[in-house]
């Protein structure tokens, strides 16, 4: 028996290393599955434009990796499907023409650089370049990347020959992203040092049903009884929005997204004479299985300083022209494109004096559920016009019900902006330099 117990202790502990190195060998990581039982490790070489790849699974069988057209459907998706065999791995480049078993591509890109299998999970490695020149492989982009994965639990018993698999799905990541931690020396993004400022919080177990919520400023004349658990926000007579005069968006979150960075030079004014005086907070849940009786309690995390920031900073969007913006101009270090669930992808159109000029912001493939904004800094914006544009992936099949939050196809451009204004007086909440505050709706 001691033997045994000694054996279960020394295989997990090996397991837990395995894992562990994999977070220490890659830059980025994803769980791609709900089960948690699928999980993506890579790294992106900018010099040789190539990507290493780690995927991990909890079966002895096989699995497969892809990249769709932004769709999340399978069919039409390059893959590779790979497992482990008498301590050999296996795996082969493919593409999805059908719901049969994937085509064996000619040209194999996709290179085994280390496979594994153990305490019933396995661990393939590979690595491929973003452009392969084969017209049966996705190039791998900047932006938003829909991931595609299954895996079944016995090795196939031939490379056309596999059983159907126990678990599939989508999920999209950043594939590509330049600013990678693990690589960077610090010194060299001092200039673009970011705080977090606006931090979402999101109960656990509620993270399916919480879609996106917007948090905007209000001037008015509220009472104690104006501030209660919150409302439907299409249910009654509204009193919260007649109330919230000369609203604007302080922030916006989306699924998919993190906290809100902001530069460390860079800050969002309250508590002044022009500020907001209260502050509305409006979530929107996603319940296609209209579970019930569930209860809510996710927010907004704030932090706050009374240190005033060199810059203020605020939303706007692309329907601003030169005649609303201020005289010494703004800067535009971030910008977030929203299209609903039928967009495809979306850009901005920027033009000034007639002069067209580079793009603020572009998604090609944009995911509904995986909302996220670019952040980098754009040179100052003086005068222009900015139009968001999109294309829909798929034609309209279905009537939404009146007055419902999700409408289909229109397109939307958040875009953060540096104010070259004077300061508000901020908020006195607390006597320490900086401190926390907790915006919630409780329901």
């Amino acid at each position: 028996m001691a033997v045994l117990v000694g054996l279960l202790l020394c295989l997990a502990a090996f397991q837990s290393t395995v894992s562990a190195d994999l977070h220490s060998d890659y830059a980025h990581y994803a769980v791609l599955d709900p089960a948690e039982k699928m999980k993506l490790f890579w790294t992106a070489d900018w010099d040789a434009k190539t990507v290493s790849f780690a995927v991990e699974a909890e079966t002895t069988g096989w699995i497969e990796l892809g990249f769709s057209d932004g769709t999340g459907d399978m069919v039409g998706s390059d893959v590779v499907i790979g497992w482990v065999k008498d301590n050999k791995g296996y795996l082969t480049d493919r593409f999805v023409t059908s719901d049969s078993i994937p085509t064996i591509d000619k040209q194999q890109d996709y290179e085994l650089t280390g496979s594994q299998e153990s305490g019933g999970k396995t661990v393939l490695k590979f690595k491929r370049k973003f452009d392969t020149c084969d017209q049966q492989d996705r190039r791998l982009e900047k932006g938003v990347t829909n991931v595609v994965y299954a895996y079944g639990t016995e090795d196939p018993v031939s490379p056309m020959n596999i059983d159907k698999e126990v678990s599939k799905g989508s999920r999209s990541v950043l594939l590509l992203s330049k600013r990678d931690i693990r690589n960077i020396d610090k010194t060299g993004w001092t200039s673009f040092a970011m705080t977090a400022n606006l931090e979402p919080i999101i109960k656990e177990g509620n993270e399916g049903l919480v879609h996106h919520y917007v948090l905007s400023g209000c001037h008015g004349n509220f009472t104690e009884s104006d501030f209660h658990e919150g409302v439907h926000c299409l249910a009654g007579s509204r009193i919260m929005y007649t109330k919230c005069q000369k609203r604007h968006m302080v922030a916006v979150w989306t699924v998919g997204g993190e906290a809100v960075y902001l530069p460390s030079h860079v800050g969002v004014p309250i508590g002044g004479n022009h500020s907001p005086n209260v502050f509305l907070l409006e979530i929107v849940y996603d319940n296609p299985q209209q579970i019930k009786g569930r209860q809510d309690s996710s927010g907004v995390k704030v932090y706050y300083t009374n240190k005033l920031q060199e810059y203020d900073s605020g939303i706007i969007s692309p329907m601003f022209n030169s005649t609303s913006l201020p005289g010494g101009g703004i800067k535009v270090f971030a910008a977030m494109i929203h299209i609903h669930w039928a967009g495809h992808a979306g850009w901005t159109k920027h033009v000034r004096n007639g002069k067209k000029l580079p793009e603020i912001a572009r998604l090609n493939n944009y995911d509904f559920d995986f909302q996220v904004g670019s952040v980098r800094f754009f040179p100052k914006i003086c005068a222009g016009k900015c139009n968001g544009k999109c294309t829909k992936k798929r034609p309209m099949n279905r009537l939404l019900p009146v007055g419902l939050i999700l409408t289909p196809g229109k397109a939307q451009l958040f875009i953060l902006c540096m104010f070259f204004s004077g300061h508000a007086i901020p908020t006195r909440r607390s006597s320490h330099q900086t401190g926390e505050l907790i915006v919630s709706l409780q329901t």
